[in-house]
């Protein structure tokens, strides 16, 4: 994996304290982590016991831009307005995209602020 802002490769570390220090719990598993961090803050979290990334590697205003745009996203379910399934089947359809790649760990920044213009119209 390569890192998508400076092209730097990817490192696997298995104790995600490198990126999230004191905050950081050994038992949520790993961490891919961009080679020139933390002059490049490119990082991506990993599925519990597992290499897997969780979304895509992203800089600090992607993570909070992903951070926003999931909270609002959650919301149209949480509020009872929608199940769970239907708002992920409305955010295909609004953002125009196939169900695999209708994950908000996957989003740019630009597409993330996309969906909170969405949501806030809806």
């Amino acid at each position: 994996m390569k890192c998508p802002y400076c092209k730097g490769q990817a490192i696997l570390h298995s104790d995600n304290r490198i990126v999230y220090g004191d905050k950081g719990e050994p038992t949520w598993g790993g961490v891919w982590v961009c080679e020139n961090y933390p002059k490049c803050d490119s990082y991506v979290g990993c599925h519990k016991g597992t290499k897997t990334p969780l979304g895509k590697m992203a800089d600090k205003e992607t993570r909070q831009a992903r951070i926003k745009a999931h909270k609002e996203f959650d919301k149209l379910w949480h509020n009872g307005s929608m199940t769970r399934q239907e708002a992920y089947k409305w955010l295909q359809k609004v953002l125009s995209i196939k169900e695999t790649k209708a994950h908000i760990a996957l989003f740019s920044k630009e597409r993330c602020n996309r969906l909170v213009e969405l949501l806030n119209k809806y």
